[in-house]
């Protein structure tokens, strides 16, 4: 990593990660084809499955994230199959203990201590987040390359993303949704339909949806209008529609 030299005038936690990120970080996501799509969230597509990279900073608080969405899952912000990759024990990663949590109390006024703060313990925390990106998450990323691996792990009793057993309880609308769409595409029609079906009926009986809950019944109702009947051109209405809606979550990704 490039090191900055920092004065204790012009170091501040938050000025020096962001450009730790910048200069380090960001070239390493973006020579594996991730592209930028809002500050700090980094996102590339493979076979229909959205792999994201996060951080988040604040005044004296580095966070980042990885986790895979379905492209046709209309949210970039769902944890449900991911991790957080600062602040957590993971063996795997030989990341034995944590790491950017905050500041140290003693650093937040007194200025030299930030620095030398910074110079001693935080470049070499920034370090182990490198560390951990380009040898643990992108590895699994490349495994896991596919919709298809990405439902795999969601069925599999024992399935695991970043190290983690996946909770089949937090199957909800969003999971819903790609299984549906999978049986689509599996020629399994009507089931494919009982479960949009299904999806239509639980958003329609709640109040107060997520905007993302709400483009879920948008796109599901839309997948369901383009299977209703049974003529031999059901499959390529509903490959045709699938299309439109991936295209559209990929221009918000800004893949196109």
């Amino acid at each position: 990593m490039k090191t900055i030299n920092y004065s204790p005038n012009d170091y501040s936690f938050k000025k020096a990660m962001q450009q730790n990120i910048t200069g380090t970080i960001l070239p390493l996501l973006k020579s594996c084809g991730f592209v930028s799509y809002s500050k700090n969230r980094y996102a590339r597509e493979r076979n229909g499955l959205v792999q994201n990279i996060s951080f988040s900073l604040t005044v004296d608080t580095v966070r980042a994230y990885a986790a895979f969405i379905p492209l046709i899952v209309p949210c970039a912000k769902l944890l449900n199959y991911g991790t957080e990759i600062t602040g957590e024990r993971i063996t795997s990663w030989n990341s034995e203990e944590r790491y950017f949590t905050q500041l140290y109390e003693c650093e937040k006024f007194d200025a030299e201590v930030q620095l030398r703060h910074y110079e001693e313990q935080h470049i070499q925390s920034f370090n182990i987040l490198v560390s951990a990106i380009e040898n643990g998450i992108l590895p699994e990323m490349d495994e896991i390359d596919s919709l298809k691996k990405f439902i795999d792990v969601i069925v599999s009793p024992d399935g695991k993303f970043f190290g983690h057993k996946y909770d089949k309880r937090l199957n909800t609308s969003d999971v819903n949704l790609v299984m549906a769409v999978s049986k689509c595409m599996n020629c399994q029609i009507e089931a494919g339909k009982s479960d949009l079906m299904g999806i239509i009926d639980n958003l329609e009986s709640r109040d107060g949806l997520a905007e993302f809950e709400k483009d879920i019944l948008r796109f599901a109702k839309a997948l369901l209008a383009s299977v209703e009947g049974t003529s031999p051109a059901t499959m390529d209405n509903f490959l045709q529609c699938y299309g439109n809606l991936c295209d559209e979550r990929r221009k918000w990704y800004k893949f196109t």
